[in-house]
């Protein structure tokens, strides 16, 4: 079991000046210390861990994030991404961008915007490649209802190969089983959340 935080930093306080400390990557903001770096880490858009730097070992004060196998980080900035309706992309930040609080930078870096402004989706009108995020043609958005659901999928003749969701509290499973399909169809991604502080529904170009 690893030994609390705050030991590990009376630690690098009085012994050890120059220290690396691997973490879940659920660790708080406001468990960082003022001159320490803190690095979130994910693998093929998975996140694995934070590790907090001390002393000599941090580059510099603040949070970034890491993305592998790419090898490239992005500190945040805190810059602020203007919030407008989805344009034709759909971006979805990788969960280190995430968790290390660097949206607004992405978007500011990339020329994109939020389609909520506490929503971790991003949009814009071309697609740009970037280890930070993937990315999605938007097909159509709608505010959210069920039935317009249905009657575009069937318009579409689409099959829908997977729910996302972010800022709603509908369950993806449950709610796919309620959705037309044309098996064999178009593939469809159907992603529940918020746009401008409305519930909305976005349908994606699936693979």
């Amino acid at each position: 079991m690893q030994p609390p935080l705050a030991s590990l930093l009376a630690l690098q306080r009085t012994r050890i000046p120059n220290l690396g400390v691997k973490l879940m990557p659920g660790l708080e903001h406001a468990a960082i210390p003022p001159q320490a770096e803190a690095e979130w880490i994910s693998l093929g858009g998975e996140l694995k861990e934070a590790v907090l730097w001390l002393g000599g070992l941090a580059e510099r004060p603040g949070r970034r994030a890491t993305v592998l196998p790419a090898g490239v980080s992005l500190w945040r900035e805190g810059a602020a991404a203007r919030v407008a309706e989805p344009g034709a992309y759909l971006y979805e930040p990788d969960p280190a961008v995430i968790r290390a609080g660097a949206v607004g930078d992405l978007a500011v870096r990339l020329g994109l915007w939020q389609i909520d402004g506490d929503i971790a989706y991003l949009s814009g009108e071309t697609r740009i490649p970037t280890p930070f995020a993937r990315s999605w043609p938007i097909l159509e958005h709608h505010p959210f209802h069920l039935k317009t659901l249905n009657r575009r999928l069937r318009a579409l003749q689409a099959e829908v190969v997977a729910v996302k969701k972010r800022g709603s509290p509908i369950e993806p499973e449950p709610f796919r089983r309620r959705l037309h399909r044309t098996p064999g169809g178009r593939p469809v991604i159907v992603v529940l959340t918020r746009v401008l502080n409305r519930p909305w529904m976005i349908l994606l170009a699936g693979t």
